[in-house]
This record gives structure tokens, sequence and C-alpha cells, in this order.
């Protein structure tokens, strides 16, 4: 079953925010329920407007697991929501951000403007990455060979800073995506 969002869903008064929160939650259910690409991406094209952080990391990451998609429209699509994300990028938290990266490096999907955006908003951030986060963000940056982007330098210093915090996967994801983009680990 797809949402769809009327366009007066957040209108009226609304202090506590309850009706985002709500919407954001329905919106993330029918990302989850949909069992194909083109069923999320009608979801997203139906609510574009609405999507807050949250929702375009679990809209991308529910397509990347999926599978890469090579159809000219949902790729069309793909971009038109990376788009619409731009404008939304300084919402995004470092989870929500490693998750993004992640998707688009798994769908081969690189959005400069949307990239630089979002590193823009978390560079800020970089205290706020736990490991994981910290490793998938690098892993995912590396795929996608953003090597100008400033924060790659921010996150491999604070990935070396927390080393001993890194699982063995993660360690490895970070000293490879280290390595691919031959940035100097501190």
């Amino acid at each position: 079953h797809i949402l769809e969002v009327p366009r007066q869903a957040f209108g009226g008064p609304d202090p506590y925010g309850e009706r985002q929160r709500t919407t954001t939650g329905k919106l993330n259910s029918s990302i989850a329920e949909a069992s194909d690409t083109a069923s999320i991406l009608r979801v997203a094209q139906g609510a574009l407007p609405y999507l807050n952080a949250v929702n375009f990391s679990t809209l991308l990451t529910r397509v990347a697991k999926l599978g890469v998609t090579t159809d000219p429209a949902q790729r069309s699509d793909l971009q038109e929501i990376c788009g619409a994300a731009v404008g939304r990028a300084t919402e995004f938290k470092p989870r929500a951000f490693a998750n993004t990266v992640s998707a688009l490096a798994r769908l081969r999907l690189y959005h400069h403007e949307l990239l630089h955006a979002l590193g823009s908003a978390v560079a800020t951030k970089i205290d706020d990455f736990n490991p994981r986060d910290l490793a998938t963000s690098l892993w995912a940056l590396a795929s996608l060979q953003a090597h100008d982007l400033k924060l790659v330098e921010k996150l491999s210093t604070k990935a070396a800073s927390r080393s001993r915090s890194l699982n063995t996967q993660d360690l490895s994801s970070a000293l490879w995506a280290l390595a691919t983009l031959r940035s100097d680990p501190v």
C-alpha cells in the first residue's frame, strides 16, 4: 500500500511537531513495506516535499538493499530525490549521513551537490560520529571516489583518533578507504 501525504498534512498549528513525527513514521513504514524499487520511488514522489533526513536515508538505503537499478527512469527519479535531499542537508545527523552515503555508494550514484551539502552540514558534527559511522562514511566516500570532500580529512582524522574503538571490520573498512583515497591517516 502506498502512502500519499496530502498537501495540507502540516496545515495549522502543531506546537509539538506531532503531525511531522507521525507523517515521518508513516513514510518510513511505507518505504519499508514497499516490495520493489518502483513502489519505493512512488512513495517518494508522492511525498517528496515532506521527506526529512531520516526519510531520505531510509529510502535510499532500502533502494540500495534491493539492488542497483539500471532503469533510466528510476535513475532519474533517484537523482531528483537526491536533489530534494540537498535542501534538507542540515537535518542530517551522523547516522543518517553514513547510511545515505553508503546507499549512494552501493547504488553507484554520485550526486555531487548532495555529497557537498551533506559534507558541509555534518562537518560540524564530527565529534558525534560513532566508530561504525566513521568507518561506513569513509568506506562510502572512497567507493564514490569523493576525493575532493574536505569532510574526508576530518573523518580520517577522527577515525585515527578513535582507531582503538574500531572493531576489526570497521578498522579494515577505514584503512581500505584511506588507502583508496590516498589520505594520510594522521
